[in-house]
């Protein structure tokens, strides 16, 4: 979404800021403006804009107090000030309250517009300047963890990414970590201190999906009894996340596509469009692209999210981070987290996660509840983690098959309690063919089968 420098325009003389703003405003900035620093705080306060354009004197609170007050409250937009008598000392003043420009009246537009792009673009440089800092900062903790390579090429170039203004696409399966990627990005990003709104697309109903994301005026539908702001309205000066959408409806997708075109929203049942500037990230579990040749995506929209685009592999392709996720997740979840012991852990590694990084989080939180002290082995395990393994061809060495199922039967043997009639049953095989492997495999106390151990259905006794 291209970057448009937002402005407001304080002035006590009606005309002036008249001027100021329909003369900006053709140059194609977003221009708010306030006859008072009272009705300018209420503004800034709201959505901090790029550039104050401030007249010195004023009734009630003047320029250099509001100034001063700005910048007490920690606000970092540039401000221009104008005068109508202009001094040295009036200069000094405002550059030592932190203004970035001391202008006469009656100002050249011409040189008041090149002042402000100036002033934006120093605004945006110690933006960049703080997002990269905060990222490199030591002391930070990370929100995601990885010692994959893929993810960490990834996450190298996050920084750079969040800096930047830019639309961005994350796409990979579900649970692969779309949303946590989408807050880092946002946590780095000169937008950080301002809202980041999740919008779940696949759990908006069709119906009110336009009121949801735009907003509504009052009666604009049966229901609507009073006018509200959408979501793209609440992430204004922020970051919007638009989780699954793919699920957008044609109609929702149109709208959507004339808001990032416009960096405008139009309220459902109103007239009137309404300026936002918002940095927006979209994810989806399916490739947008096959789904716009099947005609479910329009191209056009498609094009305009995939500025920059980032692609998660699933976790059963990135192993090296199993454990380490399952260390940090555990770790969130209780103060003295069990340890997990070399069987558990290799459990861990050879299970496929088909619900990805969300499955693995999921099971930290269950085993933090379900073990209480000492450490996690086989026995603690879910009976899923020994059904769903990873390919041989997924894994480094191509391991041949025998001894993939040699390691697969001692888990699930060890998994059920090194109970052979439980185990068999976990296995899917008949309890004389559990005996037969486990001799093979040497365990000490399978050499000899029971007579209680019957053949199963469809084998015959010898």
């Amino acid at each position: 979404m291209s970057h448009r420098i937002s402005l407001l325009v304080v002035d006590d003389d009606a005309s002036d800021r008249k001027v100021l703003q329909r003369e900006f405003e053709r140059r194609g900035h977003m221009v708010a403006v306030a006859g008072s620093a009272e009705e300018a705080n209420a503004l800034v306060a709201k959505s901090p804009p790029d550039v104050i354009v401030l007249d010195l004197k004023m009734a009630g609170t003047g320029g250099i107090a509001f100034l001063k007050e700005l910048r007490s409250r920690g606000h970092d937009s540039e401000v221009v000030i104008l005068t109508g008598f202009p001094s040295l000392e009036t200069a000094v003043a405002a550059l030592r309250q932190g203004a970035f420009d001391c202008r006469s009246k009656p100002v050249d537009l011409e040189t008041l517009e090149t002042v402000v792009q100036r002033a934006a673009e120093r605004r945006r440089l110690r933006a960049e300047n703080t997002a990269l800092k905060r990222a490199l900062a030591p002391s930070g903790a990370r929100a995601l963890v990885s010692r994959s390579g893929a993810m960490q090429k990834l996450l190298q170039k996050l920084p750079r990414i969040a800096a930047s203004n830019s639309t961005v696409l994350i796409q990979g399966e579900t649970g692969t970590g779309k949303e946590r990627v989408a807050r880092e990005i946002h946590r780095l990003s000169p937008r950080a201190n301002e809202p980041l709104v999740v919008v779940d697309c696949g759990a908006l109903q069709s119906s009110v999906r336009g009121s949801e994301l735009f907003g509504c005026e009052k009666g604009a539908f049966a229901g609507a009894d009073q006018a509200r702001p959408g979501l793209f309205e609440a992430a204004n000066g922020g970051t919007v996340f638009l989780d699954e959408v793919g699920e957008l409806d044609m109609e929702s997708q149109a709208s959507l596509l004339r808001a990032l075109e416009s960096d405008e929203v139009r309220r459902v049942g109103s007239v009137r469009s309404r300026p936002v500037d918002l940095r927006v990230v979209a994810a989806s579990h399916c490739r947008l692209a096959d789904e716009v040749e099947e005609r479910r995506f329009r191209e056009d929209l498609f094009f305009r999210l995939q500025v920059v685009t980032l692609d998660l592999p699933p976790l059963r392709s990135r192993r090296e981070d199993i454990l380490p996720l399952f260390a940090q997740f555990m770790s969130g979840t209780t103060a003295t987290a069990p340890a997990l012991t070399d069987r558990a852990q290799a459990v861990l590694l050879e299970y496929a996660w088909p619900g990805n990084v969300r499955e693995l989080e999921n099971l930290a939180e269950m085993l933090a509840v379900t073990v209480e002290i000492g450490t996690i082995d086989v026995t603690d395990l879910p009976p899923r983690l020994f059904s769903t393994r990873v390919p041989p061809t997924a894994v480094s060495g191509v391991p041949p098959l025998a001894d993939v199922e040699r390691r697969h039967i001692l888990a699930v043997y060890e998994h059920a309690g090194r109970n052979k009639r439980r185990a068999s049953e976990l296995l899917g095989i008949s309890l004389r063919t559990l005996y037969n492997k486990l001799t093979e495999y040497n365990v000490h106390g399978a050499s000899r089968e029971p007579a209680s151990a019957e053949p199963q259905a469809g084998e015959s006794k010898p």
